[in-house]
């Protein structure tokens, strides 16, 4: 299966039982955020 990830993320892998995920900081936004004018 072939995942690619949305715009502006780097590499996405398939979630499984034992992935753990980073939650953001609240307010933190994505590198590509600071390089946009508006995000809808």
């Amino acid at each position: 299966m072939q995942i690619n990830p949305p715009f502006g993320y780097k590499e996405s892998v398939p979630p499984y039982k034992n992935t753990k995920v980073k939650l953001s900081a609240p307010g933190a936004l994505p590198e590509f955020c600071n390089q946009v004018n508006a995000i809808p």
